[in-house]
């Protein structure tokens, strides 16, 4: 009877703390339901419709997660870096506990190496969870390269033995690009002198070459070593193989190109059709002058590829030669600079809104690089900003022009002179652009060419009457045979 009761009262409190500890979670859960959405009442929810309801804003949580990081990776695909990576950081802010965070760090590291942040490519992948056999394989291709690009020519030997040993069970190129990289950094040098002949040993053998993989690494580490004149005069050591190949062919233009050997270049490429051929076809006919056939091509690049930097770059410039200023400031948009560049990234911009005649989108971009440059800005800013102030007929070209002018900019110092000569001289000067003001018609009247007939004059005054008249005033003018008409 004793241990009924005990076991009796036992049951009671565990029953009673159980459910305190239930009710306790429930109500936790409530005030997160009714903070998610205040019209509800989620007390009304048992405690297994509030779990399946936690579990499916799990979903929702894993699947945004698993978009943004499909989303970074086609942007990647696709060439807008610079928005992966605002993407990719934002995702690591939201989602710290996801067990996700390697495979974002890794595309966050690959959208860096992208632009050339390569520090910041090295010291994401030093983290200790990639340093780990789990993540090592996937990644240390990636942080030899930016090893190689940083110079930490110390461990890049042990680095790429490691990656070597982990990855070539199942690499299908067998890591020629890691000889390649042995070769020039260790097997160059030996005993303190460089080879001379070693170059051309290596352009030697490709007489070996059987694969097509085997000639694009050797085309890729030809343009990596700066090689291109010597290896430009073995093209015919390669495979037949390789000249059918588009990539190979469009490589070894890239090679022809640098080695000053545009005619051939432009041979092997004329009829490839990729991003990368109709990028080195611009170049090509920019290089000539041709900046309207350049244009064309770099167009054409951009279509297949439509945020690759050095396109971009090449169609900003281009796109400002030919004078197409809405497209220049689009591709320009494309790309990212260094972070010591981004304002006058800006300032190009602008200068592009104003060539547009978008005078308002301008005024914005230079008050913001007004505080971009703390308040300072450089001169060729203070020349736009007066032009567009003035062009606005705001008060602010008078204070942009007079910095100007103490800038030495003599354009801007007789503006200022203006301002002190009229008392409105930006309404004044635009009262001068209105083609109805009747200034312009005057000026219009007295500068236009009008045809107007011939004039004839009437013969009034005959020839024999003036000659009579000589002759009496002088007799000796009597000889003169008079001619009658």
């Amino acid at each position: 009877m004793r241990n009924f009761i005990i076991i009796l009262l036992f049951t009671q409190v565990f029953t009673h703390f159980a459910y305190a500890q239930s009710e306790q979670a429930l109500n936790s859960r409530t005030k997160i339901l009714n903070s998610l959405d205040d019209d509800l009442d989620w007390s009304i929810y048992n405690d297994v419709e509030i779990r399946e309801f936690f579990f499916r804003m799990d979903q929702q949580r894993r699947q945004t997660l698993l978009n943004n990081i499909k989303s970074s990776k086609l942007s990647l695909f696709n060439g807008n870096v610079q928005g992966a990576i605002e993407l990719l950081n934002l995702t690591l802010i939201k989602y710290q506990d996801t067990p996700f965070i390697p495979i974002i760090q890794r595309y966050l590291a690959l959208a860096h190496f992208t632009i050339g942040d390569f520090k910041t490519t090295y010291e994401i992948l030093s983290k200790d969870i990639f340093l780990t056999n789990e993540y090592y394989d996937k990644i240390c291709v990636l942080r030899v390269a930016s090893m190689l690009h940083l110079e930490k020519n110390n461990t890049l030997k042990l680095e790429m033995n490691r990656c070597q040993n982990r990855n070539f069970a199942y690499t299908k190129t067998r890591f020629r690009w890691f000889k390649y990289l042995n070769d020039e950094f260790f097997e160059k040098i030996k005993a303190n002198t460089i080879d001379p002949k070693f170059y051309e040993n290596k352009v030697f053998a490709t007489k070996k070459f059987t694969s097509l993989d085997e000639t694009r690494s050797w085309l890729k580490y030809v343009i990596l070593f700066n090689i291109e004149d010597l290896a430009a005069e073995y093209f015919h050591f390669l495979p037949d193989a390789a000249f059918q190949d588009d990539v190979i062919r469009t490589l070894m233009g890239y090679v022809l190109y640098i080695a000053n050997k545009d005619d051939k270049a432009k041979e092997f490429i004329e009829d490839i059709n990729n991003s990368n051929s109709s990028y080195l076809k611009a170049l090509l006919e920019a290089k000539k002058g041709e900046f309207k056939t350049s244009y064309a091509h770099s167009m054409s690049a951009n279509k297949r590829r439509p945020f690759s930097i050095n396109n971009s770059q090449l169609l900003t410039a281009i796109s400002w030669l030919t004078e197409n200023w809405k497209n220049a400031r689009l591709t320009s948009s494309k790309v990212v600079p260094p972070a010591s560049h981004t304002r006058e990234q800006k300032l190009l911009k602008t200068a592009l809104l104003i060539q547009e005649g978008n005078f308002y989108r301008a005024q914005r971009e230079i008050e913001e690089l007004y505080f971009l440059y703390n308040k300072k800005m450089p001169f060729e800013a203070l020349i736009i900003e007066s032009y567009i102030y003035l062009t606005l007929k705001d008060r602010k070209w008078l204070k942009s022009s007079d910095t100007a002018c103490l800038r030495y900019d003599g354009m801007n110092c007789w503006l200022h002179l203006q301002s002190l000569i009229w008392d409105d001289y930006a309404e004044t000067v635009s009262q001068l652009k209105n083609p109805r003001t009747k200034v312009i018609d005057t000026i219009k009247k007295l500068t236009t060419k009008k045809s107007y007939s011939p004039i004839r004059e009437n013969i009034f005054i005959r020839q024999g009457d003036i000659l009579e008249m000589d002759i009496a005033r002088d007799p000796q003018l009597e000889d003169v045979r008079i001619l009658q008409p």
